[in-house]
């Protein structure tokens, strides 16, 4: 569905939208998900009720915790950086991080036993309700200095072509808005959780992305323009933001085998070497 966009600055506007992005990593696309049945469609609003359950009072086994607690029963996240804004991204992309905090590829000590203790069914519901919440409030202007956002907008436009660096938009789309199902959304997420994601690909303990490119980019650029670029980023703003309706089916629609994320190995960045297709969450 058509994103329109409302970015803070106009000269973000200006900045994101000159000029092509640069590529300099060659990277698989998204798959176009299968069009849904009426028996898709019925088993989405099974899922959207089953998903609201488990983010307000959490799954079945014991360990289970209510997502609400942390990212809002609308999924806005806060602005600490430490609980992230899931609303507005793509079923799939949830269902496949919940699997890469299950296996280790993304080492967190509060996210792996959550999403360890959620089963199969579990872990589709909850991506497809958080997937659906589109309206969650976004998250106040980061403050910033306009030089810093004009730092961070030729990043996310042009890239660092000197260091090996693409621009930002070429996967993440135009202002951040992400390609469902593989790419997410990343305009809006505070500045803070951004910046801190991209220092763990720097140091090389963090994985889940296509080809491991996120480490490529992250370690070819220095800790002032991870921070001018989370910065800009946190404060792009989307006026109408709508996940494709294909991306609402995570492992039915999309499925896992075959694409970038289980192609092979993250070396040093899957955690203890666990391969990407990582262990299966704990069943009830």
């Amino acid at each position: 569905m058509k994103r329109a966009i409302l970015p803070l600055l106009a000269l973000g506007t200006a900045l994101i939208m000159a000029g092509p992005a640069v590529s300099q990593t060659a990277l698989p696309g998204p798959t176009t998900p299968a069009a849904q049945t009426p028996a898709d469609r019925a088993d989405r609003r099974a899922d959207l009720v089953h998903g609201r359950q488990i983010a307000i009072t959490g799954g079945r086994h014991q360990d289970a915790v209510a997502c609400a607690r942390c990212h809002g029963a609308d999924g806005a996240g806060d602005s600490s950086g430490a609980f992230p804004r899931l609303a507005d991204q793509s079923a799939w992309y949830l269902y496949k991080t919940l699997q890469d905090y299950a296996g280790g590829l993304r080492p967190n000590p509060v996210m792996a036993p959550v999403a360890r203790a959620l089963a199969e069914d579990e872990l589709i519901a909850v991506s497809t309700y958080y997937a659906a919440a589109n309206a969650a409030p976004a998250a106040p202007p980061a403050p910033a200095d306009v030089g810093l956002l004009q730092i961070g907008g030729a990043i996310s436009a042009r890239g660092l072509p000197e260091q090996g660096v693409p621009a930002c938009a070429g996967c993440h789309g135009e202002n951040g808005v992400g390609k469902a199902p593989f790419y997410p959304f990343i305009a809006g997420q505070s500045a803070a959780y951004l910046a801190f994601q991209l220092q763990q690909w720097k140091r090389g303990v963090r994985g889940g992305d296509p080809q491991n490119v996120m480490a490529l980019i992250a370690q070819a650029m220095t800790d002032e323009q991870i921070q001018a670029v989370s910065v800009f980023l946190a404060n792009v703003r989307g006026r109408e933001i709508t996940p494709d309706a294909g991306a609402f089916r995570p492992a039915h629609a999309v499925g896992t085998s075959g694409t970038p994320w289980t192609a092979g190995r993250l070396p040093g960045a899957d955690g203890p070497g666990g391969p990407l297709g990582a262990p299966a969450p704990r069943q009830p």
